[in-house]
């Protein structure tokens, strides 16, 4: 699949500029310090705590250094959310126009789009994780396993934009929620197998 993208991108022909803005290179800087901050400290919590500092962490202030990462990094963001407005008002080309984030329906698409990729990554990341550790199976059988799950995705995200332009999203997604729901809850017929012996 990769060698078969990478054979046909070359293609495709990129519609040639109009113009060649100039690089933010400070609202880089500062998205990236502030999206790095936040991130370090939520990849540290386990390590020092998230509020209350841990026996042998680090304290600062009386409280975990998470916190102060965090707001930190919620901090420079405000700075480079502040940035950018400054240089669309002088005309520049800015890396986001904040005006955008209140669209509606800008806004929904973009929390549609976290909680669907929120919900994937912990599919693939519980998923294999259950069938390699809970059950000892070894990788290629574990993405033997997982291969439907992929392909059904690829299935889905290839077809319907092709074969089923008009249908709503927003119906396709409250049609994949109900399985969901259904899967998980005590109705579901695997909430009543029975336990594995030595379980």
């Amino acid at each position: 699949m990769v060698l078969g993208i990478l054979v046909l991108a070359r293609r495709v022909q990129d519609a040639p500029p109009e113009s060649r803005p100039k690089l933010d290179l400070v609202g880089t800087l500062l998205s990236a310090t502030g999206l790095g901050l936040a991130v370090f400290g939520v990849l540290r919590s386990s390590e020092w705590g998230w509020a209350l500092p841990r026996p042998d962490g680090p304290v600062v202030l009386g409280v975990s250094p998470v916190v102060w990462l965090v707001l930190g990094g919620l901090f420079v963001v405000w700075l480079f959310l502040g940035w950018e407005r400054r240089l669309e008002a002088k005309g520049a080309e800015p890396l986001v126009r904040p005006e955008m984030l209140s669209n509606r329906q800008l806004a929904g698409g973009l929390v549609l789009f976290f909680h669907q990729y929120l919900i994937q990554a912990g599919l693939f990341f519980t998923i294999p994780l259950y069938l390699s550790v809970a059950l000892g199976l070894s990788a290629i059988d574990t993405g033997i396993r997982i291969l439907p799950l992929s392909l059904t995705l690829l299935v889905a995200a290839a077809g319907i934009p092709r074969f089923l332009p008009d249908v709503s999203p927003r119906r396709w997604s409250g049609w994949g929620c109900w399985p969901c729901w259904w899967a998980s809850s005590p109705c579901s017929p695997a909430s009543t197998l029975p336990p594995e012996p030595g379980s």
